[in-house]
């Protein structure tokens, strides 16, 4: 039947995609932090860049991989864009809350 066809490739694009769910819950959560520091603008690049990576990779995926993995390769694909997003907001984050020295922020010291 052809819904014993399309399982097995869902589910194979479903275990890859997976991958991606911790990447798309730091993000938002990431995109939360900036928004609280009134920056829309750093959430909108780290998305440009995260859907540049996403389109790239998925026409790789559809070219290079046999067509059993194709599916598995653009639910990679997206998990991957995810992480880069990720990165980029982190690593934008990180650069805007460091002091002025350029070191990064420390706890203070417990008080005795």
């Amino acid at each position: 039947s052809s819904a014993s066809a399309v399982y097995a490739p869902a589910l194979s694009y479903l275990k890859a995609r997976a991958l991606g769910i911790p990447f798309m819950l730091g993000g938002m959560a990431l995109v939360g932090v900036s928004r609280g520091l009134r920056d829309t603008r750093t959430p909108l690049i780290a998305l440009c860049a995260s859907t540049a990576v996403n389109g790239a990779l998925d026409l790789l995926a559809i070219r290079l991989l046999p067509a059993r993995y194709a599916l598995a390769g653009l639910g990679a694909a997206t998990a991957l864009s995810q992480l880069v997003g990720v990165v980029v907001l982190a690593c934008a984050l990180s650069a805007r809350t460091r002091p002025s020295g350029g070191a990064p922020a420390r706890w203070p010291a417990p008080s005795a």
